[in-house]
C-alpha cells in the first residue's frame, strides 16, 4: 500500500472509550459496505483492518482465528447522516488500547481495496519538546479573501483554548521560528494592530461557536505556509506551539 495516499485524524472519545471511526459512501468503494465483516490485527506498529464479506458463514469462518490470535472483530454498519445511510466502520475499546492507541493520539492512515492500514504519529522527529505532557490537534492552512484576492489564513479554534489560558480580553505574543510558530497568552489586550509582515502580537478572536487565533495573509506564504498544508500544533498551558507536517512525518 506504499503507493497510496496517506491521510491523517485523531483517535477520538465516546462514552469515555477510545475510538477510531471511518465513516462515508468512499467506504463502499473500498468493499467496506453496510454488514461487512471485519477483522483488525495489530503487528509491527500497524493496525491492519481487512473487509472480509457479509453472512453468518463468513463470520463463522473467522471467529475461532479472531479468538486464537488476539485480534478484533467487528461489522460495518450504516447510520443516516444528512437524511442519506452512510457505512460507518468503528474500532473501540480495551482492545484498541492494548495496541497502545490512546483518546487524542494523531494517526495516519492509507485505505485501499478492502484493507486500511493505521499507524499512529511520531511526534518526536517533528521537533518538539516532549518532556513535559501535552495535547496535541491538526489543522490544515486555509484560504480566504482580502481585496478580492485568495489569501492563506492559520486559525486555531475552539473552546478548548479556555481550558489552555487562551481567554478572549488576552493579547498573543507571536514568535516566528525556523521551523513553527509559538503563540503565547499575554495579560491584557494589545492595543493598536500591525498592518503587514508578521504581527507580533495578536488579540484573541471569537465568533459565535468559539474563540479562535488567526494569523492571515500573503506574508505567510513567504514564510513558507502555503493553502491546504498540514499542521500540527502542541498545546500546553498558556503556549501553543505550531509546526509544519512534512512528507517525511506521514510516510509508513
Amino acid at each position: 500500500m506504499s503507493n497510496l495516499k496517506t491521510e491523517i485524524m485523531t483517535v477520538s472519545n465516546e462514552a469515555s472509550q477510545t475510538l477510531i471511526r471511518f465513516k462515508g459512501v468512499w467506504l463502499e468503494a473500498l468493499g467496506f459496505s453496510h454488514e461487512t465483516i471485519v477483522t483488525c490485527s495489530f503487528n509491527n506498529d500497524i493496525l491492519t483492518v481487512k473487509a472480509h464479506g457479509i453472512g453468518l458463514d463468513v463470520y463463522q469462518s473467522l471467529v475461532k482465528d479472531v479468538r486464537q490470535n488476539k485480534q478484533y472483530l467487528c461489522q460495518v454498519l450504516n447510520m443516516t447522516r444528512y437524511y442519506k445511510n452512510e457505512p460507518n466502520l468503528i474500532i473501540e475499546g480495551l482492545w484498541l488500547t492494548r495496541q497502545g492507541f490512546n483518546i487524542g493520539d494523531i494517526i495516519l492512515y492509507k485505505a485501499g481495496c478492502k484493507n486500511i492500514q493505521i499507524k499512529k504519529l511520531d511526534i518526536a522527529p517533528i521537533g518538539f519538546d516532549t518532556t513535559k505532557e501535552a495535547t496535541y490537534k491538526v489543522i490544515h492552512v486555509q484560504k480566504t479573501s482580502k481585496h478580492g484576492k485568495i489569501i492563506p489564513r492559520i486559525q486555531i479554534q475552539g473552546k478548548w483554548l479556555n481550558d489552555f489560558g487562551f481567554h478572549l480580553q488576552q493579547s498573543i505574543l507571536v514568535g516566528y521560528e525556523t521551523n513553527g510558530i509559538q503563540f503565547t497568552a499575554q495579560k491584557g489586550k494589545k492595543e493598536g494592530r500591525s498592518n503587514s509582515g508578521t504581527p507580533p502580537h495578536i488579540n484573541m478572536g471569537q465568533n459565535l461557536e468559539s474563540p479562535y487565533i488567526q494569523l492571515k495573509g500573503a506574508w505567510l506564504i513567504d514564510i513558507g505556509y502555503n493553502i491546504g498544508d498540514k499542521l500540527i500544533i502542541q498545546i500546553k498551558q498558556g503556549i501553543i506551539n505550531l509546526k509544519p507536517l512534512k512528507d517525511t512525518h506521514l510516510s509508513f
